[in-house]
């Protein structure tokens, strides 16, 4: 009967997993703009094109990685311009007939003089055409549309990710925004004429007022969005792969005692070692500062919400008190969180009985959303459960930045970081495992079905059909009969 229960349950895996798709971000996509420098100006270059004679320097300008582009500046609905990108073959433009490919675009559309559509994102190849409209307020993708959303007061992420089909009429197009499903299927549309790009503001009857992050795509893949609140999706992301200092951006490294960067820190395996315990003396102090603010990765609104995810391992040291200090500061409120191989600490609460030495542990603070600093509160989960609730606010300080290490010098740290993530505009609560339909197939509660589940259910077969085990099950015992069904 067992052997019936796992064969079964493994097809279940199987069929869940070929269900959902591959999950990429689109940071690894290979075509990319960034916002760096106004689109014509970008490798490949996009062409700048206006029906009425709207300058570019009038229309468009980047800056500090963004594109905003406004054509309501004199508040008349007769201005036109918009890029053009070739597609095709040898371009960075070349989707197949029927797909599939992906493309998110990362974008604020504001209220405009006339109310109505904000942008106008056009992909063609010669088989099909994709027509994505972001508005403030809706979004519109291939004749489906879908109102009362926000898109004005921060940025928000739209992904279309195209089926496959063996015939390009009947291909159809997802469009998920921030992570979440909104349109599913959208069908085709007329086919258009050679293979291109287009955005901007292509009717001159309806202006457009909208701030762009970046443009994205794979002409080659379907590629799912990495489920909404999992930290590998925020936008800023430290993953040990280099020392902090070296990273992108770089941190400042500090010590005030004048202790080497190479005594203190090694990044290794994608695994950062902070260790001020080598001596045996509690007198070492180094840490990492990132400043904040604007234009910086840094910059939460002075009320929230915002995310901050650590993924890490906090060894006993000399002294046994505290071992890891993580600090984020913005102009009106403070974060002080604490992590010991044996309790956590997060703005003056304390949670005590914990084991975070014998493995790595996940630790995200999660902000509310206040009208005043001063009401702000902060939630704690580690490893996806509710610590602490509501940790206060406390003092302010001056400036914007975020910084982590060992800063007191009296009390040694030696922790292993896999990664630091943060999204400075949003509260993500930690994914659910085991509720999502894709999910039920998570034996291992990673929050990601992959082939570690496999082995994850096949070691839990062995276990319970191992009479030598803790975990078996007799299933010649008619008490065990529930289970062994």
């Amino acid at each position: 009967m067992k052997r019936k229960v796992i064969l079964l349950t493994l097809a279940m895996f199987c069929l869940v997993v070929s269900a959902r798709g591959e999950q990429k971000l689109s940071d690894q996509f290979p075509y990319k703009y960034e916002a760096n420098v106004l689109p014509s100006a970008e490798i490949p270059a996009y062409t700048y094109v206006s029906s009425v004679g709207t300058l570019e320097s009038e229309y468009a300008t980047a800056n500090n990685g963004i594109l905003k582009l406004d054509s309501d500046s004199d508040g008349a609905d007769n201005d036109s311009a918009w890029y053009s990108m070739t597609g095709g073959t040898g371009t960075s433009w070349n989707a197949g007939p029927a797909g599939p490919f992906t493309i998110e675009v990362r974008i604020r559309s504001l209220p405009n003089n006339s109310g109505t559509y904000n942008a106008w994102f056009q992909w063609n190849d010669e088989n099909s055409a994709i027509l994505l409209q972001v508005w403030h307020n809706k979004v519109y993708l291939n004749s489906i549309e879908v109102t009362g959303l926000d898109n004005h007061s921060t940025f928000h992420t739209f992904r279309i990710v195209s089926d496959s089909y063996s015939a390009s009429v009947d291909q159809k197009f997802d469009l998920y925004r921030d992570g979440v499903l909104i349109i599913n299927d959208a069908p085709n549309i007329a086919n258009y004429s050679g293979s291109k790009f287009e955005f901007g503001d292509m009717t001159g009857s309806a202006e457009s007022n909208v701030e762009i992050d970046y443009i994205r795509w794979d002409d080659s893949n379907a590629w799912e969005p990495v489920t909404p609140g999992e930290s590998a999706g925020y936008p800023y992301r430290y993953e040990a792969d280099v020392l902090p200092s070296a990273g992108s951006p770089n941190y400042t490294y500090s010590s005030s005692v004048s202790t080497l960067e190479s005594e203190y820190a090694i990044a290794n395996n994608g695994i950062l070692k902070l260790d001020s315990d080598t001596d045996g003396q509690d007198s070492d102090s180094a840490w990492y500062t990132l400043a904040g603010g604007n234009g910086t990765v840094w910059n939460p609104a002075a009320v929230g919400p915002f995310t901050i995810e650590v993924r890490m391992k906090s060894f006993p040291n000399n002294s046994g008190a505290y071992n890891a200090w993580f600090q984020w500061f913005d102009i009106n409120s403070s974060i002080l969180l604490q992590v010991w191989h044996d309790k956590v600490y997060l703005n003056t609460i304390l949670v005590t009985g914990l084991d975070n030495k014998s493995d790595f542990h996940t630790f995200r603070i999660v902000s509310d959303a206040y009208a005043a600093s001063a009401d702000q509160r902060f939630d704690l989960y580690r490893d996806g459960i509710l610590i602490i609730n509501d940790a206060p606010n406390f003092a302010d300080f001056s400036g914007a930045k975020f910084r982590f290490g060992d800063m007191t010098g009296f009390e040694e740290s030696n922790v292993e970081i896999d990664y630091i993530r943060w999204d400075d505009g949003n509260a993500w609560l930690p994914p659910s495992c085991g509720i999502a339909g894709y999910l039920q197939a998570d034996f291992n509660k990673d929050c990601v079905v992959n082939i570690e589940d496999v082995a994850t259910l096949a070691q839990s077969w062995l276990l319970s059909t191992n009479p030598d085990s803790v975990f078996y099950v007799d299933c010649s015992d008619p008490a065990n009969l529930d289970i062994c069904k």
